[in-house]
């Protein structure tokens, strides 16, 4: 921010930021103490003695101009308790934005930040981008009556739509949309204790970046989702996906409707190996539009489901489909045949597809074929 501004106006305005501490006196043009204004007199003060009572400021409308809102911005860098701060109405111009943005690149408590109605302009709204950018708890700037471009606002909102969610989210998200090949696995997984629930633009950004990106390969969503209205775009976004091989949605509160996107992902998907849905909601209908997808399906091979509250008999028969997937073809016709023990069935084909036939052939591992076919025949 500073370096933008100093190319932006030739010169920065009183420079106290490098301070670790803030000295009213120190700045040539910082007033006396009985010139100073009465409200900033009264806050500095309690801001810099990080009273944990203290979580909100309002400055709202107390005729405060630019020398005053930089001695708030630099009290507030040292503050660790304050989360809301109203300077809405006061009359700014773009340098108190300038102040303001660099205290936001170093305070790590504040949330919310209301300027709205204090005149500054698009050039001071470059300023906010800038430090909302590099500020990893700011989840709110309210700027209405400024007039700011919908372009700046709109990547501003962006940044702090971002800071709403998991860590990870923010630091994996850009280098998902670059389709950066060193980002194979993308692990989204939400804090058990306090994990905040993906709002909509953040289901919105990750599903156009995995339906484009080529390189990940895991795709893990752990407790981020609080319905399925919000896990569904993501998976539907996978259809399109080419590389993505396990997918991991434990406690996401996914329900039946959630479970039948997942089974029309694997009527359609031929990669998939591994989706892990343990403590989720999925239910009995959910569970068996799972077990229709597995009959046209070859790929799957393990779909952990502990924790969905369904019917014994029914997990069984994912169970029985999952292990079906992982032989190869001509073993899959037959089992179901051997497995019926059926009294009519006296010869079955097991001939392995010569080398240049077919694309399903026997594995490698022929003694964990034998094994297999072994079981069923006795």
């Amino acid at each position: 921010a500073a370096l933008f501004y100093s190319a932006l106006w030739g010169q920065r305005p009183c420079n106290w930021t490098h301070q670790r501490r803030v000295q009213l006196s120190a700045c040539p043009c910082a007033p006396a103490p009985g010139d100073m204004n009465q409200h900033i007199a009264v806050a500095v003060p309690r801001i810099l003695q990080n009273d944990p009572v203290m979580k909100e400021l309002d400055l709202s409308n107390k005729a405060l101009g630019d020398l005053a809102c930089s001695q708030v911005a630099d009290a507030l860098k040292l503050n660790v308790w304050i989360r809301r701060v109203d300077l809405s109405g006061n009359p700014f111009s773009d340098d108190a934005a300038l102040f303001l943005a660099e205290m936001l690149t170093e305070n790590k408590s504040l949330t919310e930040l209301d300027v709205s109605r204090t005149g500054l302009t698009d050039a001071g709204a470059r300023a906010f981008e800038l430090g909302t950018m590099n500020n990893p708890r700011m989840m709110r700037l309210i700027h209405e009556g400024n007039n700011w471009d919908p372009d700046i606002a709109g990547r501003i909102e962006y940044y702090m739509e971002l800071n709403a969610h998991p860590p990870d989210l923010k630091k994996f998200l850009p280098a998902v949309e670059r389709n950066e090949r060193d980002v194979t696995v993308l692990d989204l997984s939400g804090d058990e204790k306090d994990g905040k629930a993906y709002t909509q633009l953040s289901v919105q950004k990750v599903a156009a970046a995995m339906a484009t990106n080529t390189w990940v390969r895991k795709l893990v969503l752990d407790r981020n989702f609080n319905s399925d209205d919000k896990l569904i775009p993501i998976i539907q976004a996978l259809e399109s996906n080419s590389t993505v091989q396990q997918l991991s949605f434990v406690s996401d509160h996914m329900g039946p409707h959630g479970a039948r996107a997942l089974a029309q992902l694997l009527k359609k998907s031929d990669r998939i190996t591994e989706i892990d849905l343990t403590d989720n909601e999925i239910g009995d209908a959910g569970a068996r539009a799972l077990l229709e997808a597995l009959d046209c399906n070859a790929s799957m091979r393990s779909m952990p489901m502990l924790e969905n509250d369904l019917n014994p008999a029914l997990m069984k028969k994912i169970d029985a489909a999952l292990m079906m997937n992982a032989q190869p073809a001509e073993l899959k016709k037959v089992l179901p045949i051997l497995i019926a023990n059926d009294p009519d069935t006296e010869y079955v084909n097991l001939r392995g597809a010569p080398s240049n036939e077919g694309s399903k052939k026997c594995p490698a591992d022929l003694q964990s074929y034998y094994n297999n076919l072994s079981t069923f025949l006795l």
